[in-house]
Protein backbone atom coordinates (compact mmCIF):
# COMPACT_ATOMS: atom_id res chain seq x y z
CA UNK A 1 0.00 0.00 0.00
CA UNK A 2 1.11 3.65 -0.29
CA UNK A 3 3.57 4.63 2.43
CA UNK A 4 1.24 7.14 4.10
CA UNK A 5 -1.52 4.53 4.41
CA UNK A 6 0.97 1.98 5.77
CA UNK A 7 2.07 4.52 8.39
CA UNK A 8 -1.55 5.09 9.47
CA UNK A 9 -2.35 1.37 9.53
CA UNK A 10 0.67 0.59 11.68
CA UNK A 11 -0.41 3.26 14.14
CA UNK A 12 -3.99 1.98 14.27
CA UNK A 13 -3.43 -1.78 14.42
CA UNK A 14 0.04 -2.17 15.91
CA UNK A 15 0.32 0.88 18.13
CA UNK A 16 3.60 1.90 16.51
CA UNK A 17 4.30 4.93 14.36
CA UNK A 18 7.14 4.28 11.94
CA UNK A 19 7.95 7.43 10.03
CA UNK A 20 7.15 7.50 6.33
CA UNK A 21 10.83 7.77 5.37
CA UNK A 22 11.58 4.54 7.25
CA UNK A 23 8.85 2.71 5.31
CA UNK A 24 10.26 4.07 2.04
CA UNK A 25 13.79 3.03 2.95
CA UNK A 26 12.79 -0.50 4.05
CA UNK A 27 10.63 -1.05 0.98
CA UNK A 28 13.41 0.06 -1.33
CA UNK A 29 15.96 -2.07 0.53
CA UNK A 30 13.98 -5.32 0.46
CA UNK A 31 12.68 -4.68 -3.04
CA UNK A 32 16.30 -4.57 -4.17
CA UNK A 33 17.37 -7.57 -2.05
CA UNK A 34 14.95 -10.01 -3.67
CA UNK A 35 15.31 -8.99 -7.33
CA UNK A 36 17.68 -11.76 -8.42
CA UNK A 37 15.78 -14.47 -6.53
CA UNK A 38 12.40 -13.18 -7.70
CA UNK A 39 13.42 -13.41 -11.35
CA UNK A 40 14.12 -17.13 -11.22
CA UNK A 41 11.94 -20.09 -10.17
CA UNK A 42 12.20 -21.31 -6.59
CA UNK A 43 13.03 -24.82 -7.82
CA UNK A 44 13.42 -26.52 -11.23
CA UNK A 45 9.79 -27.64 -10.93
CA UNK A 46 8.31 -24.44 -9.55
CA UNK A 47 4.57 -24.39 -10.32
CA UNK A 48 1.71 -22.08 -9.32
CA UNK A 49 -0.16 -25.02 -7.75
CA UNK A 50 0.62 -28.46 -6.39
CA UNK A 51 -0.76 -31.09 -8.80
CA UNK A 52 0.20 -34.74 -9.08
CA UNK A 53 2.89 -35.36 -11.67
CA UNK A 54 0.67 -37.76 -13.63
CA UNK A 55 -2.28 -35.35 -13.84
CA UNK A 56 -2.66 -33.60 -17.23
CA UNK A 57 -2.36 -29.88 -16.60
CA UNK A 58 -2.75 -26.85 -18.81
CA UNK A 59 -0.60 -23.88 -17.81
CA UNK A 60 -1.17 -20.35 -19.10
CA UNK A 61 1.43 -17.67 -19.59
CA UNK A 62 -0.13 -14.26 -20.27
CA UNK A 63 1.74 -11.00 -20.75
CA UNK A 64 0.89 -7.37 -21.41
CA UNK A 65 2.30 -3.86 -21.14
CA UNK A 66 1.06 -0.70 -19.45
CA UNK A 67 2.38 2.82 -19.03
CA UNK A 68 3.67 4.45 -15.83
CA UNK A 69 5.06 7.93 -15.22
CA UNK A 70 8.77 7.19 -14.65
CA UNK A 71 11.69 9.64 -14.66
CA UNK A 72 9.51 12.43 -15.99
CA UNK A 73 8.01 10.51 -18.93
CA UNK A 74 5.50 7.76 -19.67
CA UNK A 75 7.34 4.46 -19.93
CA UNK A 76 6.15 0.89 -20.37
CA UNK A 77 6.03 -1.73 -17.65
CA UNK A 78 5.73 -5.31 -18.89
CA UNK A 79 3.78 -7.72 -16.71
CA UNK A 80 3.56 -11.51 -16.97
CA UNK A 81 1.17 -13.89 -15.20
CA UNK A 82 1.47 -17.70 -15.02
CA UNK A 83 -1.32 -19.90 -13.69
CA UNK A 84 -2.71 -23.38 -14.24
CA UNK A 85 -6.08 -24.45 -15.58
CA UNK A 86 -6.80 -26.16 -12.26
CA UNK A 87 -6.58 -22.77 -10.55
CA UNK A 88 -9.39 -21.34 -12.69
CA UNK A 89 -12.58 -21.19 -10.64
CA UNK A 90 -15.77 -20.29 -12.46
CA UNK A 91 -18.35 -18.03 -10.86
CA UNK A 92 -21.60 -19.44 -9.53
CA UNK A 93 -23.30 -16.29 -10.88
CA UNK A 94 -24.24 -16.47 -14.56
CA UNK A 95 -22.35 -14.10 -16.90
CA UNK A 96 -19.88 -13.13 -14.20
CA UNK A 97 -16.16 -13.79 -14.50
CA UNK A 98 -14.65 -16.31 -12.13
CA UNK A 99 -11.36 -16.08 -10.30
CA UNK A 100 -7.85 -17.52 -10.39
CA UNK A 101 -6.82 -18.99 -7.06
CA UNK A 102 -3.03 -18.73 -7.50
CA UNK A 103 -0.69 -17.00 -9.93
CA UNK A 104 2.95 -16.16 -10.39
CA UNK A 105 3.78 -12.62 -11.52
CA UNK A 106 6.78 -11.00 -13.16
CA UNK A 107 7.00 -7.23 -13.80
CA UNK A 108 9.85 -5.32 -15.37
CA UNK A 109 10.44 -1.69 -16.28
CA UNK A 110 12.44 -1.19 -19.46
CA UNK A 111 13.41 -2.98 -22.64
CA UNK A 112 11.70 -6.17 -23.73
CA UNK A 113 14.92 -8.17 -23.20
CA UNK A 114 14.86 -7.23 -19.52
CA UNK A 115 11.40 -8.75 -19.26
CA UNK A 116 12.00 -11.77 -21.45
CA UNK A 117 14.94 -13.12 -19.44
CA UNK A 118 13.01 -13.73 -16.18
CA UNK A 119 9.80 -14.53 -18.08
CA UNK A 120 11.56 -17.26 -20.04
CA UNK A 121 13.14 -18.63 -16.85
CA UNK A 122 9.71 -19.04 -15.21
CA UNK A 123 8.16 -20.62 -18.31
CA UNK A 124 10.96 -23.14 -18.93
CA UNK A 125 9.82 -25.59 -16.20
CA UNK A 126 6.54 -25.96 -18.11
CA UNK A 127 8.14 -26.55 -21.49
CA UNK A 128 7.67 -30.37 -21.21
CA UNK A 129 3.91 -29.76 -21.31
CA UNK A 130 4.26 -29.09 -25.03
CA UNK A 131 0.98 -27.75 -26.45
CA UNK A 132 -0.53 -27.67 -22.94
CA UNK A 133 1.64 -24.65 -22.24
CA UNK A 134 -0.64 -21.91 -23.57
CA UNK A 135 0.76 -18.43 -24.27
CA UNK A 136 -1.86 -15.70 -24.66
CA UNK A 137 -1.04 -12.08 -25.51
CA UNK A 138 -1.66 -9.29 -27.98
CA UNK A 139 0.03 -8.72 -31.32
CA UNK A 140 3.41 -7.42 -30.13
CA UNK A 141 5.89 -8.77 -32.74
CA UNK A 142 8.81 -9.02 -30.31
CA UNK A 143 6.84 -11.30 -27.99
CA UNK A 144 5.52 -13.47 -30.83
CA UNK A 145 9.05 -13.90 -32.22
CA UNK A 146 10.55 -14.96 -28.89
CA UNK A 147 7.69 -17.36 -28.18
CA UNK A 148 8.18 -19.08 -31.51
CA UNK A 149 11.94 -19.24 -31.00
CA UNK A 150 12.01 -20.52 -27.42
CA UNK A 151 8.64 -22.25 -26.96
CA UNK A 152 7.79 -23.55 -30.40
CA UNK A 153 5.81 -26.54 -29.06
CA UNK A 154 3.54 -24.39 -26.90
CA UNK A 155 0.10 -23.21 -28.03
CA UNK A 156 0.26 -19.50 -28.92
CA UNK A 157 -3.05 -17.62 -28.87
CA UNK A 158 -3.67 -14.08 -30.05
CA UNK A 159 -6.12 -12.38 -27.70
CA UNK A 160 -9.52 -12.74 -29.42
CA UNK A 161 -10.78 -9.39 -28.12
CA UNK A 162 -7.66 -7.63 -29.35
CA UNK A 163 -8.47 -8.87 -32.87
CA UNK A 164 -12.03 -7.59 -32.53
CA UNK A 165 -10.67 -4.15 -31.61
CA UNK A 166 -8.69 -4.06 -34.86
CA UNK A 167 -11.77 -5.03 -36.85
CA UNK A 168 -13.85 -2.41 -35.02
CA UNK A 169 -11.38 0.27 -36.13
CA UNK A 170 -11.86 -0.84 -39.74
CA UNK A 171 -15.65 -0.82 -39.43
CA UNK A 172 -15.65 2.76 -38.09
CA UNK A 173 -13.44 3.93 -40.95
CA UNK A 174 -15.32 2.07 -43.70
CA UNK A 175 -18.98 2.37 -42.70
CA UNK A 176 -21.02 5.41 -41.87
CA UNK A 177 -24.05 3.96 -40.12
CA UNK A 178 -23.70 2.49 -36.65
CA UNK A 179 -26.18 -0.28 -37.42
CA UNK A 180 -24.16 -1.36 -40.47
CA UNK A 181 -20.98 -1.39 -38.42
CA UNK A 182 -22.59 -3.48 -35.70
CA UNK A 183 -23.95 -6.06 -38.15
CA UNK A 184 -20.63 -6.33 -39.99
CA UNK A 185 -18.58 -6.63 -36.80
CA UNK A 186 -20.90 -9.27 -35.33
CA UNK A 187 -20.54 -11.30 -38.51
CA UNK A 188 -16.74 -11.16 -38.32
CA UNK A 189 -16.78 -12.06 -34.61
CA UNK A 190 -18.71 -15.24 -35.37
CA UNK A 191 -16.34 -16.06 -38.19
CA UNK A 192 -13.37 -15.64 -35.87
CA UNK A 193 -14.85 -18.13 -33.43
CA UNK A 194 -15.40 -20.55 -36.33
CA UNK A 195 -11.77 -20.06 -37.53
CA UNK A 196 -13.01 -18.76 -40.90
CA UNK A 197 -10.18 -16.31 -41.37
CA UNK A 198 -10.16 -16.49 -45.17
CA UNK A 199 -13.78 -15.28 -45.25
CA UNK A 200 -12.87 -12.35 -42.99
CA UNK A 201 -9.98 -11.40 -45.26
CA UNK A 202 -12.26 -11.59 -48.29
CA UNK A 203 -14.79 -9.27 -46.63
CA UNK A 204 -12.06 -6.81 -45.76
CA UNK A 205 -10.91 -6.68 -49.38
CA UNK A 206 -14.44 -5.73 -50.47
CA UNK A 207 -14.37 -2.54 -48.39
CA UNK A 208 -13.92 0.60 -50.48
CA UNK A 209 -13.50 3.18 -47.73
CA UNK A 210 -10.94 3.35 -44.93
CA UNK A 211 -8.30 1.62 -47.03
CA UNK A 212 -5.44 2.58 -44.71
CA UNK A 213 -7.12 0.97 -41.69
CA UNK A 214 -8.22 -1.98 -43.83
CA UNK A 215 -4.69 -2.65 -45.08
CA UNK A 216 -3.30 -2.50 -41.54
CA UNK A 217 -5.88 -5.05 -40.40
CA UNK A 218 -5.12 -7.32 -43.36
CA UNK A 219 -1.41 -7.30 -42.53
CA UNK A 220 -2.13 -7.88 -38.84
CA UNK A 221 -4.37 -10.87 -39.51
CA UNK A 222 -2.00 -12.48 -41.99
CA UNK A 223 0.95 -12.01 -39.66
CA UNK A 224 -0.87 -13.65 -36.75
CA UNK A 225 -2.82 -16.33 -38.64
CA UNK A 226 -0.90 -19.16 -36.97
CA UNK A 227 -2.31 -18.24 -33.54
CA UNK A 228 -5.93 -17.54 -34.43
CA UNK A 229 -7.48 -21.02 -34.61
CA UNK A 230 -10.13 -20.09 -32.06
CA UNK A 231 -12.45 -22.97 -32.97
CA UNK A 232 -9.79 -25.51 -31.99
CA UNK A 233 -8.80 -23.59 -28.87
CA UNK A 234 -12.39 -23.50 -27.64
CA UNK A 235 -12.84 -27.21 -28.38
CA UNK A 236 -9.84 -27.80 -26.10
CA UNK A 237 -11.47 -25.67 -23.40
CA UNK A 238 -8.76 -22.99 -23.54
CA UNK A 239 -9.04 -19.32 -22.69
CA UNK A 240 -8.90 -17.22 -25.87
CA UNK A 241 -8.83 -13.83 -24.18
CA UNK A 242 -6.27 -12.08 -22.01
CA UNK A 243 -8.69 -10.84 -19.35
CA UNK A 244 -6.55 -12.44 -16.62
CA UNK A 245 -3.54 -10.29 -17.43
CA UNK A 246 -5.68 -7.19 -18.01
CA UNK A 247 -7.08 -7.52 -14.49
CA UNK A 248 -3.55 -8.13 -13.16
CA UNK A 249 -2.45 -4.83 -14.69
CA UNK A 250 -4.85 -3.13 -12.32
CA UNK A 251 -4.42 -5.34 -9.26
CA UNK A 252 -0.64 -5.77 -9.31
CA UNK A 253 0.62 -2.53 -10.87
CA UNK A 254 -1.90 0.29 -11.19
CA UNK A 255 -3.47 -0.11 -7.75
CA UNK A 256 -0.13 0.78 -6.16
CA UNK A 257 1.96 2.63 -8.75
CA UNK A 258 -0.55 4.57 -10.83
CA UNK A 259 -2.38 6.60 -8.23
CA UNK A 260 -3.19 10.30 -8.68
CA UNK A 261 -0.09 12.45 -8.66
CA UNK A 262 2.42 9.62 -8.32
CA UNK A 263 5.79 9.94 -10.03
CA UNK A 264 8.51 7.31 -9.90
CA UNK A 265 12.18 6.85 -10.59
CA UNK A 266 12.98 3.77 -12.64
CA UNK A 267 14.81 2.11 -9.74
CA UNK A 268 12.14 3.00 -7.20
CA UNK A 269 9.29 1.72 -9.38
CA UNK A 270 11.08 -1.58 -10.06
CA UNK A 271 11.71 -2.24 -6.38
CA UNK A 272 8.06 -1.67 -5.44
CA UNK A 273 7.02 -3.86 -8.38
CA UNK A 274 9.31 -6.56 -7.01
CA UNK A 275 7.55 -6.41 -3.65
CA UNK A 276 4.10 -6.45 -5.29
CA UNK A 277 4.94 -9.49 -7.41
CA UNK A 278 6.55 -11.26 -4.46
CA UNK A 279 3.51 -10.76 -2.25
CA UNK A 280 0.85 -11.54 -4.86
CA UNK A 281 2.74 -14.62 -6.10
CA UNK A 282 2.78 -15.99 -2.53
CA UNK A 283 6.60 -15.98 -2.52
CA UNK A 284 7.04 -13.95 0.68
CA UNK A 285 9.59 -16.50 1.86
CA UNK A 286 12.05 -14.58 -0.31
CA UNK A 287 11.61 -11.59 1.99
CA UNK A 288 11.73 -13.76 5.10
CA UNK A 289 15.07 -15.24 4.05
CA UNK A 290 16.53 -11.73 4.34
CA UNK A 291 14.73 -10.93 7.60
CA UNK A 292 15.82 -14.00 9.59
CA UNK A 293 19.59 -13.32 9.71
CA UNK A 294 18.87 -9.86 11.13
CA UNK A 295 16.47 -11.37 13.71
CA UNK A 296 19.03 -13.97 14.77
CA UNK A 297 21.69 -11.29 15.15
CA UNK A 298 19.40 -9.23 17.38
CA UNK A 299 18.48 -12.29 19.48
CA UNK A 300 22.10 -13.18 20.07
Amino acid sequence: MPFTQAHQLAATLLGITPCRSTLVRLSQFYGDCIEIELNRPDTPTDTPTDTPADTPTIVYGMSDGLMLHIDGAWKEVKLGRIFSQSDLQSSAVEDRAGQINASLYIARVGHCDQFWTPWQAHLLPFQPLGSDLVLVNDGAPWMAHRQQRDFGQATPILDYYHVLEHLAVVSRAAMGREKSRSIWLSKQANRLLASELDDILADLLLLKRGQSERDKALAYLEQNRYRMDYKTYRERGLCIGSGAIESANGGVVQQRLKRPGQRWSRVGAQRILNLRCCWMSDRWHLIESHLRPASWAMAS
